[in-house]
């Protein structure tokens, strides 16, 4: 999968838990994948999401075979 969503949790602290809404964002330039990780990390200025690795089936007749992914994706939710 290439889906990438960002929940605003700020209406907990008024007890509003109906307004809480996923908000669909821009996928990471690369591959779709499956199996990676995915991590938040100060990265010296502000707090990101990394998306690591991962691995993505290539079709190949008759059988699909499995690629491993060595990318890493950042997403700065302050650009």
């Amino acid at each position: 999968m290439k889906n990438f969503w960002r929940l605003d949790l700020s209406p907990l602290a008024e007890g509003k838990i109906a307004k809480l809404v996923w908000e669909k964002l821009t996928p990471w330039p690369g591959p779709e994948r499956a199996f990676n990780i995915t991590v938040a990390q100060h990265n010296g200025q502000t707090e990101c999401v990394y998306v690591i690795s991962g691995c993505r089936l290539h079709d190949q007749n008759p059988t699909p075979e499995r690629r491993f992914l060595t990318d890493v994706y950042q997403f700065n939710p302050a650009l």
